[in-house]
């Protein structure tokens, strides 16, 4: 049975309530929000009801030409009674007084600068990668993977307005509420909207409410059943395509609502780190690309700002640049405040560093920063680095030898205060001298 169209429907005022009457919904998800039998009365139904719609809905159903002939007290006992059977649906969409739309507005996400940094993991957040969660958080991680990745295939303009609204707060009520749509601990039996989430879609999208609902309804259980990407790429496909008939405001008014009731939204932090761990480890650079490495660790900002603009002059790839070449910026301002770090984003940042050195090879370019050392006569400690019979390395060339990939041969340390001054030291060379 598919869902019912306009002028399939009619409306009916009873009990001081304003009610859609249908024919049978044939969406499980839609029948949640219907009301239960005998919450409208027939007999109750007063004069400001629309009748020449409830009569046509007669005649749609009894096929009968006669349905204008059907007296007023036989079309209530009629409706009474196909209301019993499930033949007649009804739902409230009376309006409410406190409702107001909502205005889209704008978050200004996309003029957020996001601070990337340089890709060596100075002070690593924590020691370790707690990786591994129940089953109740890694359903929620893949309808939250689900929202990432719908908002790759959504057009220019509903992107724009879907991802300015995608800011942490309404990230995990959009996570918790199709988790909890699908079924949260059965997802083969979908819970289904509330007759609250409908009233509001329906005041806001419309008839558009029932496509919508019924395209969120499907991408919920898709994701919780999802198996693979391929299952999730569809499931982001229906959440789409809900966005688009129900509207990117109705859709997080909704969300908002369903997240509000029932279990909390606690996110189970290994959940999180697993989900970002897969997502960034499916991020590569390209052999050409990789062999162009430059990387930095705790430089002053003025030191960084010389790093980056060295790095582009030299076309050199950086952290920055393989993360701006995909949608990590916007994955990122979609769960985490960038202005509020935590123990949480310093991890997600090192898994990031980590997974971008392991791909390295060939020559790599560590920018580093002689604070004091030697700035009467800058490069150096550099120069006396470079000589065999002075073990001292500057730390930040330690630590990089520790977390580069196996494909790196050598380490080329050029000081931002005297770039033209650059030493070249061979991996083994780095390791030999770090041992002593």
């Amino acid at each position: 049975m598919t869902n019912p169209q306009p002028e399939d429907a009619a409306f009916a005022r009873a009990s001081g309530r304003l009610w859609l009457l249908t024919p049978g919904v044939g969406s499980l998800a839609l029948r949640a929000a219907a009301a239960a039998p005998g919450a409208l009365s027939a007999r109750r139904v007063d004069g400001a009801t629309d009748r020449a719609s409830v009569r046509r809905l007669f005649t749609r159903l009894e096929g009968a030409a006669g349905g204008g002939l059907v007296g007023d007290h036989a079309l209530a006992v009629w409706l009474e009674r196909n209301l019993e059977r499930g033949r007649v649906t009804a739902f409230d969409v009376t309006p409410d007084q406190q409702f107001y739309p909502e205005r889209l507005g704008s978050s200004a996400r996309s003029k957020v600068r996001l601070p990337i940094p340089g890709g060596l993991v100075t002070a690593p957040a924590w020691p370790g990668s707690p990786i591994g969660s129940s089953s109740r958080d890694a359903t929620r991680d893949r309808c939250a993977e689900v929202l990432h990745r719908a908002c790759a295939l959504m057009g220019r303009e509903i992107r724009q307005a879907f991802e300015d609204r995608l800011v942490p707060e309404s990230f995990k009520q959009a996570t918790v509420a199709l988790w909890r749509w699908a079924g949260d601990k059965d997802a083969s039996a979908t819970l289904g909207f509330d007759a609250s989430v409908f009233s509001t879609a329906y005041q806001l999208a419309g008839w558009t409410a029932f496509e919508g609902l019924d395209y969120l309804a499907r991408c919920a259980q898709r994701a919780v059943l999802a198996l693979n990407g391929d299952d999730l790429d569809k499931a982001a496909h229906l959440l789409t395509q809900a966005v688009r008939a129900l509207g990117v405001g109705t859709f997080f008014r909704i969300a908002s609502l369903a997240s509000s009731r029932g279990a909390d939204s606690v996110t189970d932090q290994s959940a999180l780190l697993s989900r970002w761990s897969a997502y960034i480890e499916s991020l590569t650079v390209s052999q050409a690309l990789a062999a162009r490495g430059a990387v930095w660790g705790a430089l002053s900002p003025p030191g960084q700002a010389i790093a980056v603009d060295l790095a582009r002059r030299s076309n050199r790839i950086t952290l920055a640049n393989v993360l701006q070449g995909s949608d990590f910026c916007s994955r990122f301002l979609a769960e985490f405040h960038p202005r509020l770090p935590s123990a949480m984003t310093r991890r997600v940042w090192d898994i990031a560093s980590l997974g971008f050195l392991r791909q390295l090879r060939g020559r790599v370019t560590l920018y580093v920063e002689e604070s004091g050392l030697a700035r009467s006569t800058p490069g150096a400690a550099l120069a006396a680095a470079s000589t065999s019979d002075d073990p001292r390395l500057p730390p930040d060339v330690l630590i990089l030898e520790r977390q580069l990939g196996p494909m790196v041969t050598e380490v080329e340390l050029v000081d931002v205060n005297s770039p033209s001054t650059a030493v070249v030291l061979d991996r083994s060379q780095i390791a030999s001298r770090g041992a002593s």
